[in-house]
């Protein structure tokens, strides 16, 4: 007897949801149109605990870089702590519009959720990344390791860049799906 073999994409795909699942409760799938909207609640408060962790560690950061008087470090600082800032917006903003994402019965047939469950899975990688490099670093400050200091925050800020054009291609993803019936 002959099985069909999943292809690498469907694989990949699965792999990507349990990894999902395995760090959000909540999280189900956008398949069914029941728990899209559960499914989106979660991703979104589950980033957002992510971010505001994040924005108080960096403060923590910020607040000794100027004690330090790394004034080299003053501008790009300020720069990460405005994109955790929009981080949090994006994320507790009604991003949207008017998105036929949540009503749609079956929204597969025109969207690669994939694409979706992928920029979700990555976000999440990359934020776990960035609290474990803010803790390096405070821990530099904190035993006044000032070596490379401007490289590791230059490292954060474009981690932080990153988080944010994926977050904000997902919601742009939500927001574009439209059917005109």
């Amino acid at each position: 007897m002959f099985r069909k073999k999943k292809s690498p994409m469907k694989k990949a795909a699965s792999q990507t949801l349990n990894a999902l699942r395995s760090f959000i409760d909540d999280y189900v799938d956008y398949d069914d149109q029941s728990d899209r909207a559960k499914t989106d609640k979660a991703v979104r408060h589950h980033l957002i605990n992510q971010v505001l962790g994040l924005i108080t560690d960096f403060s923590k950061i910020q607040n000794s870089l100027m004690k330090g008087q790394m004034l080299s470090t003053w501008s790009i600082s300020n720069s990460t702590g405005e994109t955790l800032k929009k981080l949090r917006a994006i994320l507790s903003a009604d991003v949207y519009r008017h998105s036929t994402f949540f009503e749609s019965s079956d929204v597969s047939i025109l969207l690669e959720l994939t694409v979706l469950y992928t920029l979700e899975h990555e976000c999440i990688l990359q934020l776990n990344k960035l609290k474990k490099e803010m803790t390096e670093v405070n821990e530099k400050l904190v035993n006044l390791d000032m070596f490379d200091m401007e490289g590791d925050i230059i490292k954060m800020r474009n981690a932080v860049r990153a988080v944010y054009k994926d977050l904000s291609d997902r919601a742009e993803l939500i927001a574009s799906f439209e059917i005109v019936n």
